[in-house]
């Protein structure tokens, strides 16, 4: 095998070994995750289920966001945790005219308003 062989074969390993990282970061420092976790710490019945919210976390690959123009769509899989417990919010986005809402949410498998 060549050198520049090699090369390529680390670089694609590099970016292979990076790139769940990045996608991670990008996620969590998105706009419709941020609308998320707002609404989450704001939310009746997520202080009904898991009490005042103390931890929002992002699930390692429980996301996806898209863009095209000004509409978009977002599912993310967030971990909540609060002073009475904890669980396991899906949260479903659509962005319309650039304003993101909120479509849909379970909390460990029951359905709830954000």
């Amino acid at each position: 095998m060549s050198k520049k062989n090699k090369v390529m074969i680390g670089i694609f390993l590099l970016i292979l070994l990076v790139a769940p990282f990045a996608s991670h970061y990008m996620a969590t420092n998105s706009e419709p995750f941020h609308y998320s976790t707002k609404a989450i710490e704001e939310s009746v019945a997520v202080k009904e289920s898991v009490g005042n919210v103390t931890s929002v976390q992002l699930a390692p690959f429980g996301y996806s966001v898209r863009y095209v123009g000004s509409q978009g769509w977002a599912d993310f899989e967030i971990e909540v945790a609060g002073i009475k417990g904890s669980g396991i919010l899906f949260v479903k986005l659509e962005r319309d005219l650039g304003t993101w809402q909120i479509i849909g949410a379970r909390l460990n498998g029951k359905e709830i308003k954000l």
